[in-house]
């Protein structure tokens, strides 16, 4: 099979006609993007720059079929990725759940994982061949790709805004603690545009649990029980909690990294249990800490049927406000900008929340979004004047000030790498693309699921 197939414009998929029987099988795409041959796109670098953004932040789109198409089956993935240097490769992720109707941010189960080399080609899609997994679905489901490269080649998105705000997404790093926050809609950190890729899929065709070829179960590529490297289950254990403080006048969202996680474990702090537990992967689960807690520092407690682990100490709930001085800063990333130019930052500290407003140099910034209680992200105006400038949040009498904070030059050399999909939105290169030609079959490297 040749690497490159040349096609003029975008591929278009006749539908197949399933033989035999009275089920219907048709071949479909699904896409969230309004693209189309000879328009405009931008391409979202930042994903894993090594300072804002560490390796292993996602982009993904959810995938809802039309109810009368249940179940489907995916066969591919198209997806422009581009903005870097033509025909350069990259080794990526990718990493396919299950998720609900309507999309919440925390997808469901994870049903696929695998490294695969994508190609840097700003005129064709790369296709990731699925059909031999046996991914069934009746639900809508997430595939999202896992970047550890800097700066390009990355994920397209299409310019005329969010037309599926809650489709469009990102699983974002803390830029401080290197590690996950969560999943958020794309648009919510400041994001524009639909991801471009679209999954291909048969629809009909009866039951696909049914079919053995599919069920991900009977595939032994893809049972976690008939892989070798996946027979010796791990030991369950806590080994990090992100973040480690916070008031008892508001809930958190705590993510918990370790090891031997499973669907239906439970998560406490000291005796306070979490709400809204999602585990993630084996290693990581987001869930709920309620407000109210009594004051003090608790181990967080990590349980799977009977079995049980302790991370000592990893929780601190303080009374009333973020450590001992209530509302806090501690960074804005980037902390440097160019003249005349808006930046999108993100600030970290404590005790944020909707009554914060943040402004650097006397000026504040807008489309401000507070993540969690550490963590919030908005606009710095362009017409802050060359020079350093005091970073300031505040809420009514409370004032936290972070000098000097943030620098305006008028270039672009010098201070922090802005980067990160928490902290920058996606840079347009190329101006427009003319017509696609040619589809660039997917390197697969090593099956993780």
């Amino acid at each position: 099979m040749p690497a490159i197939i040349r096609l003029v414009g975008l591929l278009v998929l006749a539908a197949a006609i399933a033989a035999g029987g009275t089920a219907v099988a048709q071949q479909k795409t699904l896409q969230n993007d309004s693209f189309a041959d000879n328009s405009e796109v931008g391409f979202q670098g930042g994903f894993c720059d090594g300072v804002n953004a560490p390796c292993g932040e996602i982009a993904a789109s959810t995938y809802v079929p039309d109810a009368e198409d249940y179940p489907v089956r995916l066969s591919r993935l198209q997806i422009l990725f581009g903005g870097g240097q033509e025909g350069e490769m990259r080794e990526v992720g990718v990493q396919v759940w299950r998720d609900s109707n309507p999309p919440q941010n925390n997808p469901g189960e994870l049903v696929y994982s695998e490294d695969i080399q994508l190609t840097s080609a700003n005129m064709s899609f790369n296709e990731i061949d699925f059909s031999a997994a046996g991914l069934s679905f009746d639900t809508p489901f997430r595939i999202g790709i896992v970047y550890r490269h800097n700066g390009f080649p990355g994920h397209a998105r299409d310019t005329d805004g969010n037309n599926f705000p809650d489709r469009n997404w990102i699983f974002a790093i803390d830029p401080l603690s290197q590690q996950p926050i969560g999943w958020f809609k794309s648009r919510d950190l400041l994001v524009q545009g639909d991801w471009i890729a679209r999954a291909l899929v048969t629809t009909g065709g009866g039951n696909p649990n049914n079919n053995p070829n599919n069920n991900p179960n009977n595939n032994p590529n893809n049972n976690p029980n008939n892989n070798p490297n996946n027979n010796q289950p791990a030991e369950l254990a806590v080994t990090n909690v992100t973040p480690t403080t916070s008031s008892n006048k508001e809930e958190v969202q705590l993510t918990v990294f370790g090891a031997g996680f499973e669907a239906g474990m439970t998560i406490r702090v000291g005796s306070i249990q979490l709400t809204n537990v999602s585990v993630q992967n084996a290693s990581g689960a987001l869930g709920t800490l309620p407000a109210g807690g009594v004051p003090g520092t608790y181990d967080v407690i990590v349980q799977v049927g009977a079995e049980t682990a302790v991370y000592p100490s990893g929780f601190t709930i303080t009374d009333g406000g973020g450590g001992d001085g209530g509302l806090m800063l501690s960074d804005i990333q980037p902390d440097t900008a160019t003249f005349g130019q808006e930046t999108v930052v993100t600030l970290v500290g404590a005790d944020f929340d909707s009554d914060v407003t943040f402004s650097i140099g006397g000026e504040f910034l807008t489309e401000v979004v507070v993540q969690n209680s550490s963590l919030a992200t908005g606009v710095a105006p362009g017409t802050l004047r060359v020079g350093t400038h005091p970073v300031v949040a505040a809420r009514g009498d409370e004032e936290a000030i972070l000098s000097p904070g943030f620098e305006v030059v008028t270039s672009a050399s010098g201070g922090s790498a802005g980067g990160g999909c928490t902290t920058a939105p996606g840079e347009l290169t190329g101006g427009t693309l003319l017509l696609l030609a040619g589809l660039i079959f997917v390197v697969r490297r090593r099956s993780l699921v």
